[in-house]
């Protein structure tokens, strides 16, 4: 997958979290963590400049990342396909649809929030975008399913052998695996995971451990992704959507974000292959708390602009081209409805801001989502008709 503002994140907690990525430093003194990256040709990242500012880097056209490139330095170098995308009629003929969720401990009662609302949600899009081919796709902000499967499969084990794992000494062995851990989980047909499932940004289909289905959810498009004309869209993307509370606290929401488009339709092989398209309006959704104050490295030292910087060229600076909104957390501000003011997110709500009048917030504290979701169909159907 292309390195992001993301895995430099990474590199700063590695040592605590036993990250295996390896940094590099560029040739100008930048530093990419490009060891576990997938270098597209065309395609610019993100990278860190020697005074703590953040630069773009270029991939080349041999496969290998250009030095970074820091201010003063010219603009962030924008996709090739940026030369060769058809022009903009005034018909909107697609939309891309990437959810971003938080899959972290405190997640599970908001997840559910989310899916009552997609009955609403899909009638409105259907009824609003009717003829328009639209892409929907959902993503965590962990990036592994490996953590909640192998708790799963630990919990099958404990179950079929009586021995309680180390450190847990109760017998039954539910205060350290509480029956709802895994529910649906087959123990006896335990699911195999992909490549995929293990990446952030890729597309979910599946999520295990706490709160999570515990099963493969299934679009009909056979992919990662499903699209308005799928007969099983609300259970799907409902399915995808509930992620579960097994992934990191250390959310990276919006290196999830950036991170699903380099695993997108690139070329052949990608996770998300044929989900993005660069004439497409681009339409990101993000439901998260993630906050300094519990842990996520990204909301204490994240730059918004330099995120809002990488979505924007993925639409080649194009300011009608993407719709950005958030339902996240508002405890840090007067009036939020989060009372608990851990639940603040300073970072996702600059992002969304930076958009201006194409940008959209909500509390992820609300009790229905379906007025908020309501509001952003409309918002993303004026967009529409702009381009």
């Amino acid at each position: 997958m292309k390195p992001s503002f993301f895995l430099l994140l990474v590199l700063l907690v590695s040592s605590l979290v036993a990250c295996e990525s390896a940094a590099r430093s560029t040739a100008d003194g930048g530093v990419s963590d490009v060891g576990v990256a997938r270098c597209v040709p065309g395609r610019s990242l993100p990278c860190a400049c020697p005074d703590g500012a953040s630069g773009a880097q270029l991939c080349r056209d041999d496969g290998t990342f250009a030095p970074c490139s820091c201010a003063g330095e010219g603009p962030d170098p924008l996709p090739a396909y940026c030369e060769t995308t058809p022009p903009r009629t005034d018909t909107c003929v697609s939309v891309d649809l990437l959810f971003v969720v938080d899959n972290s401990l405190s997640m599970a009662p908001k997840q559910a929030s989310l899916t009552r609302a997609f009955p609403a949600f899909a009638e409105d899009l259907r009824r609003e975008l009717a003829g328009v081919d639209t892409h929907v796709m959902v993503v965590d902000t962990d990036g592994d399913t490996g953590r909640g499967l192998s708790e799963c499969l630990q919990r099958c084990e404990i179950n079929a052998t009586f021995e309680p794992p180390p450190g847990c000494d109760v017998e039954p062995f539910e205060e350290c695996f509480p029956p709802e851990l895994c529910a649906g989980f087959d123990c006896e047909t335990p699911p195999i995971t992909e490549r995929c499932d293990r990446l952030l940004g890729a597309g979910v289909t599946f999520s295990a451990g706490l709160d999570a289905p515990n099963v493969r959810c299934t679009y009909a498009t056979g992919r990662r992704w499903t699209t308005l004309e799928d007969p099983n869209l609300v259970d799907a993307l409902s399915c995808a959507a509930t992620v579960g509370s097994s992934g990191s606290g250390n959310e990276a929401v919006l290196g999830a974000m950036v991170e699903a488009f380099a695993e997108g339709g690139e070329g052949p092989g990608g996770c998300n292959e044929g989900f993005f398209r660069p004439d497409a309006l681009l339409v990101v959704v993000l439901l998260s708390d993630a906050s300094a104050a519990n842990g996520s490295m990204e909301a204490m030292i994240g730059d918004a602009d330099a995120f809002r910087r990488e979505l924007q060229a993925l639409k080649c600076n194009d300011p009608n081209a993407i719709v950005v909104l958030g339902l996240v957390g508002d405890g840090d501000l007067p009036g939020g409805l989060c009372e608990d003011g851990l639940d603040a997110s300073p970072l996702l709500r600059e992002l969304v801001e930076g958009f201006e009048d194409r940008g959209f917030l909500g509390s992820i504290c609300e009790e229905d989502y379906a007025p908020f979701l309501r509001d952003a169909v409309g918002l993303i159907d004026r967009t529409c008709d702009l381009i």
